[in-house]
């Protein structure tokens, strides 16, 4: 996933902190299991995503009109719908038109982004027209809050972690690795990729329909976790599994899905965690491809698999300089550049690409208007098979 480097402080942690510790927040209830006995309903699932979006409203539930009527949940909603408004209008919306210019306009029925973390906005607003995006990051899809079994000092933590990586992820537009380390560590109770997606959901205004949780068995087949079933029931508690989310956009009806992977994508570590993921993928790989931010692992040898799999299957890849090197692409392909490139962040100094430099010396192509990748410059190629 992202791996760009960043202290979890800041004038909005300190801030928000300052909020929950001078509200009147009360004491916690007995404490329960943060796991739902049961998958939530349309309307419970819809509920769960205004509510980690900063949208809740007050409604018939006595219990979440309390705390969405608290002063850190006062904050967190004005300062998100704050950050988020500069973000769609500055990044998402430019960025779509872009895309709806630049790339061919074919129907993508799945778009494949790997080390994505939970980063659905930049899929989405690249391919709007897809039926489903495939994302795939190191985090566990995680456990959706159960608000009713959760005391206060709970919710509020959760919801402090949870709005610092939107924060974080509106300001940078990727998610750092040690933020969402942290925030899984810290706050379990709102912790996992699950809750960040039907936060994007909410903020994005599209409707969640239904949740799924399932595992990748060692022969690539998915495998649906459910309740009834005793074994499924600690990988649920955990939270420890991937996710399918189907939801619906209002303004067309078009119903869509996210498929969130868990899996090491690194050669051995995803035969030794997950045997059947390259199996899994071999099989459904799409032929378009979504890469960025992806902190250069596809220019390392414990990731060829990923790469050659890319490589071999993709008709139209969408990537910055973190994708698979320039140098590596024949003559098979034709690689468009746009933006400018001036070398990489310090972090990745010794990934920075000659023949990348000199692709864009010659071309010298317009800048983008929006970000795209680390922070020195905002460049992308599309490259397609001839």
């Amino acid at each position: 996933m992202k791996a760009c480097q960043r202290r979890f402080t800041g004038s909005a942690v300190l801030a928000l902190f300052a909020v929950i510790l001078a509200g009147p927040i009360a004491a916690e209830a007995t404490p329960a299991t943060t796991a739902p006995r049961a998958l939530p309903d349309r309307e419970a699932l819809r509920d769960c995503a205004l509510f980690l979006s900063g949208r809740a409203r007050p409604g018939g539930d006595q219990r979440r009109n309390a705390i969405i009527a608290q002063p850190f949940y006062t904050h967190v909603a004005t300062s998100l719908a704050r950050s988020w408004k500069a973000y769609a209008s500055g990044h998402l919306e430019p960025m779509r038109r872009w895309m709806h210019r630049a790339l061919p306009h074919t129907r993508r029925a799945t778009v494949f982004y790997p080390f994505s973390g939970p980063d659905f906005p930049n899929a989405y607003a690249a391919y709007p027209e897809a039926e489903t995006y495939l994302l795939i990051g190191l985090e566990p899809a995680g456990t959706l809050p159960s608000i009713e079994g959760m005391g206060d000092r709970n919710i509020a933590r959760g919801m402090l972690f949870l709005h610092q990586l939107l924060e974080t992820f509106t300001a940078d537009n990727y998610f750092h690795t040690k933020e969402m380390a942290l925030f899984n560590a810290w706050s379990p109770s709102i912790a996992g990729t699950s809750g960040l997606l039907l936060a994007f959901l909410g903020l994005m205004g599209f409707e969640p329909e239904s949740i799924r949780p399932f595992v990748i068995d060692y022969n690539g087949e998915e495998r649906t976790l459910s309740r009834d079933v005793p074994e499924h029931r600690d990988a649920l508690d955990k939270g420890e599994h991937s996710v399918e989310i189907a939801f619906t956009v209002p303004e067309t009806g078009a119903r869509k899905r996210i498929v969130y992977l868990s899996a090491d994508l690194s050669n051995m570590r995803a035969i030794d965690r997950n045997p059947g993921i390259f199996i899994y993928l071999e099989r459904r790989m799409p032929e378009d491809v979504l890469i960025k931010a992806a902190s250069y692992l596809l220019h390392l040898d414990n990731y060829r698999s990923m790469k050659r799999l890319i490589m071999r299957r993709a008709r139209t890849i969408v990537m910055d300089d973190t994708g698979p090197r320039i140098a590596e692409f024949g003559p098979e392909w034709t690689i468009t550049p746009y933006g400018e490139y001036r070398g990489t962040i310090e972090l990745f100094a010794n990934r920075t690409q000659p023949e990348l430099t000199e692709l864009y010396r010659a071309r010298n192509p317009a800048k983008l208007p929006f970000a795209f990748g680390y922070g020195v410059g905002s460049r992308i190629m599309i490259i397609t098979r001839r």
